[in-house]
């Protein structure tokens, strides 16, 4: 009967081995660690464990953490030692995403606006050029002058004169001349290349019941 159980427990000893996990430091908040897919507590760190001979999969997670997973093998009677070496995630460095635009409408606008500007400047220089200038009738044979638009008409020996050019030639003018330099400047600025930043980025961490994953999340 002795014989038969030392048979017996000489089979159970040859199907069985230990390992002993081992963490440098004190164990993060929410420690998971599994040994081969069955879930121990973090009490267990510095203990041996008895498992299976042959292949043991150890795997540590934690919320911050890199996953940890070390494969060793371990013979009949012996004990392994295996160090749960978890490493804070760090987020990856990302520039923004960065578009160069231009505004195509500003600087269609600022050309429609300079080119009236120079119709508005060309009208008022032309009635102030063509004011006081004599011209003759030749239906009724006199000679009358052109006065510039809102001129006043002084009443002389030889018939009617032009006064002072008025207002609204020289107004024709500035205006126009404002225009262009507006216009121009729309134009300029609009065909400006300048960046515009389309999107952010910031890192995200996905962590899973067993693992977790680092990457780039997109904000519009």
């Amino acid at each position: 009967m002795q014989g038969r159980c030392d048979d017996i427990e000489r089979r159970r000893r040859a199907q069985v081995a230990r390992v002993r996990l081992e963490l440098a430091g004190d164990a993060p908040p929410g420690l998971r660690i599994t040994v081969n897919g069955r879930a121990v507590p973090p009490s267990v760190l510095g203990l041996e464990l008895p498992v299976r001979v042959g292949s043991v999969t150890v795997q540590g997670a934690a919320e911050g953490f890199e996953v940890f997973t070390e494969t060793v093998t371990i013979a009949a009677e012996q004990t392994r030692g295996v160090s749960l070496r978890l490493r804070r995630v760090v987020a990856p460095v990302v520039a923004p995403v960065v578009e160069v635009r231009r505004r195509v409408w500003e600087a269609v606008l600022g050309g429609a606006l300079a080119a009236g500007g120079v119709v508005v400047a060309g009208i008022g220089a032309y009635n102030l050029g063509m004011h006081g200038t004599e011209m003759s009738d030749p239906t009724s044979h006199t000679i009358h002058q052109r006065c510039a638009p809102g001129a006043p008409l002084q009443s002389t020996a030889q018939g009617a004169e032009c006064g002072s050019v008025g207002a609204v030639s020289p107004i024709l003018v500035g205006a126009g001349a404002a225009a262009v330099g507006v216009g121009v400047f729309l134009v300029y600025d609009g065909l400006r290349a300048r960046s515009v930043t389309v999107a952010r980025v910031r890192p995200a961490v996905t962590l899973g019941r067993m693992g977790g994953s680092v990457g780039v999340e997109l904000l519009f």
